[in-house]
């Protein structure tokens, strides 16, 4: 999916994901943001069909960000293999596959087939993807299809983890897998726009339910959004 405000990212997320027939039965707060989430997603899909998506991600994610000021942030180093996950039509994606430079690899996940349709299209530009470094794939909501100790840095743009105290178990799941992929000395960073009235609070709590501990972070007040640098800890470190 493109980077689109995280309040309609995460809805998307749950609309793509199938429930499980032995969970709880849903809040009625949770009913209302799933059926949410399905007309925004069928918006969404008209929109692939009807718009140049990769201008659309740019034009959204870049009202909440300042690419360069973020990858100016982030750590991250030649050589190193990266997962952008969430990866849309690759706003980020072909940032860091540069700053990865020629021995480095970026895998791009999305659950947007239209996403990775266009990504693939977009990185067959030398310009843009001058290394032909990445890589992207197909991914369910709950799997995050990452290899043990595999990568060196975890990206995570506008996918609206602040937004509840308690995550939808679909996000739990995938979360729970992030740790592990990460080498040693990896890092987990998570850029999310928090509009007026919201709260980050949720977040940092999160991702230490899912094995990370807060290492650094960052506020953007132009674009009110934050930036959070992560590492695994204990024995949910990829050691």
């Amino acid at each position: 999916m493109p980077h689109l405000p995280p309040l309609l990212t995460l809805m998307l997320m749950v609309a793509c994901s199938t429930p499980d027939q032995g969970a709880p039965a849903l809040s009625a707060e949770r009913q209302q943001l799933r059926a949410e989430g399905v007309a925004l997603y069928d918006r969404v899909s008209w929109t692939y069909q009807n718009r140049n998506a990769a201008a659309l991600a740019r034009q959204l994610t870049q009202r909440h960000s300042d690419p360069d000021q973020v990858m100016g942030l982030l750590p991250l180093e030649p050589g190193d293999r990266v997962a952008d996950i969430g990866s849309g039509v690759g706003f980020f994606t072909f940032r860091l596959a540069k700053a990865a430079g020629p021995e480095g690899r970026v895998l791009a996940l999305d659950i947007q087939p239209e996403s990775i349709e266009v990504l693939r299209a977009r990185g067959k530009d030398r310009v843009l993807n001058p290394y032909d470094n990445v890589e992207s794939r197909l991914t369910a909501v709950d799997d995050c299809q990452l290899e043990p100790r595999s990568l060196d840095m975890l990206f995570m743009s506008h996918l609206g983890f602040y937004l509840h105290s308690e995550l939808m178990n679909e996000n739990v799941t995938m979360l729970a897998c992030l740790p592990g992929a990460l080498g040693p000395d990896g890092h987990l960073v998570v850029l999310e726009y928090i509009p007026p009235g919201l709260t980050v609070d949720y977040l940092v709590p999160n991702f230490e339910a899912a094995g990370f501990q807060l290492h650094s972070s960052q506020y953007f007040e132009k674009h009110q959004s934050w930036l959070f640098v992560f590492r695994p800890t204990g024995k949910e470190a990829g050691e």
